[in-house]
């Protein structure tokens, strides 16, 4: 299994978790950073 496929699993119980991991990154044991802003569009949320 990959890793994409992994990280799949284990955010299949709620939708939020994608969204999570999508917008934060963990930084330091488990505090986290905002790499993304998705409450704006895409196109002005600096997607890295």
């Amino acid at each position: 299994m990959n890793q994409l496929d992994r990280y799949i699993d284990l955010c299949l119980f709620d939708t939020r978790d994608v969204m999570l991991a999508a917008e934060y990154e963990t930084v330091a044991g488990s505090e986290l950073s905002r790499r993304r802003d998705f409450s704006k569009p895409f196109a002005n949320s600096e997607i890295e």
